[in-house]
């Protein structure tokens, strides 16, 4: 007996073994393809996850069910960030992807996020297609119909791909790396035994910057609670931070596409606040006013990945959209955990979900 699958702004979400079961995945793929399928071709979907438990089986799956209904599975074999993987969408121009994530929330938790060919979380608009799919596909009450596709894979395995190294190009060429290692900082990453592993911390120290980490392995239960960057689950990185005398420590959720910051002293400074400052950086430095060759003025936009807010409204161009993000500003620019905090986080907002704000003419506007 399936229950009914619901897509909401970040996906489908449930219970591994209880709602999240191999058959329910099936019926989400299965309609996923169904909606890829009314789009124009080549039919290509990237496949990803983050560390949870069983999450290269329910790739596995998800590859086999879209190969069954004639699109072609890209897997990325290893976890990753939701905002590498929609980036990887944008660059290798795919229909979309299926990430496999319950993002912050508990262990026994897991879930498909699907993102459309824009890199950006699907719309309702979107996800009520699919489910109209998945319901085609039950019959008598909810029972699993007999017509789900699925392929076994070829003999050499399906397509792969590695999102890591493009990924981090991106953010070496919007965030000024060393300006931040000149300032001698001192830095601690939590993935929180997340996808962000191997990532911000790579980067940081690829560029000269002093950076430790804490909960830096796979760990499909977390710690024994959800993989959530707020204060009182931060302990460690403070600890850590008390260690080596940084001045900021970062941590990101199970799918990296949230994050917290610690400042110098061990204050927690919440996510909204640098979200604010970078917004305000990005309002003075991104977005500008400019001629066209008509002579015409246009306000050139760009969007990360927010679900709704970043979208086209009804009428408007694809390239006019409503940016968010923010600065390292005020007194963010007199302390440099927390002028290095929104740097970075900058870089990962801007290539977060579907897509970048454009760097200003002349490479001007790098963040430090």
């Amino acid at each position: 007996m399936s229950t009914a699958i619901k897509f909401g702004t970040s996906g489908w979400r449930a219970i591994v073994a209880d709602e999240f079961t191999v058959a329910n995945i099936r019926l989400a793929v299965a309609g996923i393809a169904a909606y890829v399928k009314t789009q124009p071709e080549p039919h290509r979907v990237l496949v990803g996850r983050d560390p949870r438990f069983l999450g290269e089986s329910f790739v596995a799956e998800a590859a086999r069910v879209l190969a069954g209904a004639g699109i072609t599975p890209i897997v990325i074999p290893e976890a990753a960030p939701t905002p590498a993987i929609a980036y990887a969408v944008r660059t290798l121009k795919t229909s979309g992807a299926i990430n496999f994530t319950a993002s912050h929330n508990p262990p026994e938790y897991n879930g498909i996020k699907f993102s459309t060919h824009d890199g950006a979380p699907a719309l309702p608009e979107v996800t009520k297609q699919i489910e109209a799919a998945i319901g085609k596909m039950t019959v008598d009450g909810g029972k699993v119909g007999e017509h789900v596709p699925s392929l076994n894979a070829p003999p050499d395995g399906f397509e792969t791909t590695d999102v890591k190294p493009a990924f981090l190009k991106r953010l070496e060429e919007l965030v000024d790396l060393k300006a931040i290692a000149k300032s001698g900082i001192k830095v601690v990453y939590d993935p929180f035994w997340g996808a962000g592993r191997g990532y911000s911390s790579d980067l940081l120290r690829e560029a000269g910057v002093a950076v430790e980490t804490v909960h830096d392995y796979r760990d499909v239960l977390f710690g024994g609670h959800a993989p959530e960057p707020d204060d009182h689950l931060l302990g460690d990185c403070k600890a850590k931070m008390r260690e080596i005398g940084a001045a900021l420590g970062i941590a990101t959720d199970g799918d990296a596409d949230r994050f917290g910051i610690v400042d110098g002293d061990g204050t927690f400074i919440q996510p909204n606040y640098i979200v604010s400052l970078l917004f305000d950086y990005l309002v003075e430095t991104r977005v500008h006013w400019r001629a066209d060759h008509r002579g015409q003025d246009r306000h050139r936009r760009g969007r990360v990945g927010w679900p709704h807010h970043s979208r086209p409204r009804a009428g408007e161009g694809r390239r006019d959209r409503r940016p968010a993000g923010g600065r390292d500003g005020g007194h963010a620019r007199q302390e440099p955990g927390r002028a290095a905090a929104g740097a970075v986080c900058q870089g990962w907002f801007l290539l977060s979900g579907s897509g970048e704000l454009p760097l200003d003419p002349g490479g001007e506007g790098r963040v430090h």
